[in-house]
């Protein structure tokens, strides 16, 4: 979720806290429901194409069933990147960055190093 689509929150009342926040559920869920509606209509227009590859085998179902396999393989994928990009903006703490050495040289210690 955008912060730079928010309203300024300190100025609101509570009321309208309530409502801006009813507002965004609704749109949340909305966004979840016609999700879940393409997973479904895509999980039963594939097992109605393997039902008919079972009868006769033909390479335009064929394509047109790997194609919408890939298709809800990446609706999947797109979810899973959702759901981690959310855990990761949750999370305020930023990665830990490793502290960078230069190697030793010879020289500093007085060693000769023609050898």
């Amino acid at each position: 979720m955008d912060s730079a689509a928010l309203p300024m929150l300190d100025g609101l009342d509570v009321e309208a806290l309530k409502a801006l926040l009813a507002e965004q559920h609704a749109q949340y869920r909305a966004a979840l429901n016609s999700n879940a509606q393409q997973f479904e209509h895509l999980k039963l227009t594939i097992e109605k194409l393997r039902r008919q590859l079972f009868g006769a085998k033909s390479e335009k179902a064929t394509a047109q069933l790997e194609q919408l396999e890939f298709e809800l393989d990446e609706l999947q994928i797109a979810q899973a990147c959702a759901r981690t990009v959310e855990i990761a903006s949750s999370l305020d703490t930023p990665p830990k960055s490793k502290p960078f050495r230069k190697p030793l040289s010879l020289k500093q210690f007085g060693e000769d190093v023609s050898e």
